[in-house]
């Protein structure tokens, strides 16, 4: 899925760096697949296009469930159910 990932940003030496500046210009959908694959690179490049983006992106994103997948991703990583929301 990375290669995937990185053939449709475009390659080069160091793909994380490649993933992360590019992921200011990414659509909702790649970055709904980028939130499957749990890193830091992914995580941190998300959060700089989330801030960045307009109105009709975020419609998107939500649309694709985002808020769910982010909300999941929060409930893993905290390791504790989302009960006190």
């Amino acid at each position: 899925m990375r290669a995937a990932l990185r053939d449709r940003l475009g390659s080069s030496q160091d793909s994380d760096t490649q993933l992360d500046a590019n992921l200011e210009s990414a659509d909702p959908e790649l970055c709904i697949r980028l939130l499957q694959v749990p890193t830091v690179v992914n995580y941190s490049g998300l959060k700089r296009r989330l801030e960045g983006s307009d109105e009709a992106w975020m419609i998107q994103f939500l649309e694709l469930s985002g808020l769910d997948l982010l909300l999941e991703a929060l409930d893993r990583l905290s390791g504790r159910g989302c009960s006190l929301f």
